[in-house]
């Protein structure tokens, strides 16, 4: 019985010849090489720019919460039940208020002054509530809304002092406000870092459209080279800024793995194409005669 076997015609699939140094394995092997090493500088640098911004944040945190319970301390006092009785009644005689102030000056040795206002005060002229008057508005209609205003730094006598105010009264049963000043350092005292870990960090004021106020700022801006990150401090218009983190301007952990991925695969890759080329495969073909022998013939 005659097998006829009839050889395979290799189809060549229509491409693009690679140009010859493109065939070269060194080159895969080179590249590859490269590209883990540029994978590894980069996981190690960004180690260190992580690590500074996982300082800068925690830094900022503490901060944040040591202000925020200075914060929170004085809108308790505001809120003091005894406050609010002589306030209610500082609101319709000037010896009340003489008594107001006596005892918030022994509640806080920061205190300054009291400033009592009518309920319809913030409709009245800016004229009549004298200096700081429109954020004197801006905090009683804020208060009006929330019964209290947050915490903020206003100019007294050419001189920086902490001003909160609260309503007297809930709704439509408002009686009027009051606002308390008090030294600056009420609050400022919190914010006690001589030792910035990231080498900045800045308490700021917002104040809304306008440029923020600088507070208190250790440190050089410069150490910030990716700009400013803002924490805020709850009841406050203070924020606390921050070196922003390097983001992906270096690309994250997992980008850098891939990177080191890519770059092994090139070289593994120029590695087995070298091999080949070094051991080339031999082809057995096979013998035409040795095919047109019948089964059990002997050569």
């Amino acid at each position: 019985m005659n097998i006829d076997i009839k050889p395979k015609i290799p189809v060549k699939l229509p491409g693009i010849r690679l140009p010859a140094f493109m065939q070269n394995p060194l080159l895969y092997m080179v590249l590859g090489l490269a590209v883990m090493m540029m994978a590894a500088v980069l996981l190690f640098s960004g180690s260190g720019d992580e690590l500074n911004s996982t300082k800068a944040f925690d830094q900022g945190q503490r901060a944040v919460t040591e202000l925020s319970e200075s914060v929170q301390s004085f809108h308790g006092l505001l809120r003091d039940e005894q406050v609010t009785s002589l306030a209610e009644m500082a609101l319709e005689s000037p010896q009340a208020e003489l008594k107001l102030r006596q005892y918030l000056s022994g509640r806080i040795s920061e205190f300054r002054e009291v400033r009592m206002y009518p309920a319809t005060a913030y409709l009245e002229e800016t004229d009549v509530l004298g200096d700081n008057a429109w954020i004197a508005i801006d905090m009683m209609m804020t208060a009006q809304q929330s019964g209290e205003a947050p915490l903020q730094m206003i100019n007294m006598d050419g001189e920086q002092v902490i001003a909160g105010l609260v309503a007297i009264g809930e709704g439509e049963d408002i009686g009027g406000f009051m606002m308390v000043l008090a030294d600056k350092e009420v609050i400022l005292s919190s914010f006690n870092m001589t030792m910035p870990l990231a080498g900045y960090i800045a308490l700021q004021q917002d104040n809304g459209r306008f440029d923020p106020m600088m507070v208190m700022s250790y440190g050089s801006p410069a150490s910030a080279p990716f700009g400013l990150a803002k924490l805020n401090v709850p009841g406050s218009l203070f924020k606390v800024y921050i070196p922003q983190a390097a983001g992906d301007s270096g690309g994250g952990g997992f980008e850098r793995l891939l990177m080191f991925l890519l770059g092994a695969l090139l070289l593994a890759y120029g590695v087995i194409k070298r091999q080949h080329a070094l051991h080339p495969v031999v082809e057995l073909k096979e013998d035409p005669v040795m095919l047109e022998r019948e089964p059990g013939e002997q050569a």
